[in-house]
């Protein structure tokens, strides 16, 4: 019984010690997949940054698309938030935003650069805006819209989305304007309207994002009724 017991023993301190070696050893496994990931040149600059968060100071870090997949160290990527830059020589190429909750433990993490499924949102806590939100999931979200040269087929400049706001009764354009970056480019935003149209009139807010093939054209709309009392200028 006593041989038997030390052996047990033994066998338990073995499973510990594997297991902390196993998650001292721990990292994380970033790549880049989807339709985007695809059209990347393995000379592509890919520049992570998080800013301040919870008390950790600003982290840049450079890379190339070729780099990718690649492991890093859980201590500075872990329960941060992260912006990661995809650029070329003259510019961003488009670039997107990883959740803190992508870094809750080490493990693979596979970014799937595809079609965004973008949100609008009027925001009148202060002066009216309409927020634009590029998201992919709920974790992962575009800053900068991806799009590619109809001729070339290749990755170029992003481009500002454009926000129309339309008489849902009429259909007549009130309003159209270049979205500008905002809450450290995390979305869109473009201001509401220089003027106060009749109070209950019912708008239709819409930005097309058109990628030149990437994806198919998307226009996200986003119905809205003018309360003059609440949204007045």
């Amino acid at each position: 019984m006593s041989l038997m017991r030390t052996v047990s023993q033994l066998l338990i301190i073995s499973l510990i010690c594997c297991g902390i070696a196993n998650a001292q050893d721990a990292t994380f496994a970033l790549r880049f997949d989807g339709v985007v990931a695809e059209k990347l040149a393995p000379s592509t600059t890919v520049r992570m940054w998080s800013p301040y968060y919870d008390g950790k100071p600003s982290i840049v870090k450079e890379y190339t698309a070729s780099d990718f997949p690649r492991e890093f160290d859980p201590a500075w990527l872990g329960m941060r938030g992260w912006i990661v830059e995809f650029r070329n020589d003259q510019g961003i190429l488009f670039s997107i935003e990883l959740s803190p909750d992508l870094f809750d433990e080490p493990r693979e993490i596979s970014v799937k650069l595809d079609a965004p499924r973008p949100l609008i949102r009027p925001v009148f806590a202060g002066p009216g805006d309409i927020r634009y939100t590029g998201n992919i999931t709920q974790r992962i979200k575009y800053r900068d819209l991806p799009r590619i040269d109809g001729k070339t087929k290749q990755l170029m400049l992003s481009a500002k989305p454009i926000l129309a706001i339309v008489d849902a009764q009429s259909g007549r354009e009130l309003n159209r304007s270049e979205m500008h970056s905002g809450c450290l480019g995390f979305c869109w935003w473009s201001k509401f309207l220089d003027y106060n149209p009749p109070d209950r009139t019912s708008l239709e807010f819409v930005v097309t994002y058109d990628s030149g093939g990437l994806f198919e054209t998307i226009v996200t709309k986003r119905s809205f009724t003018f309360h003059q009392n609440l949204h007045g200028n």
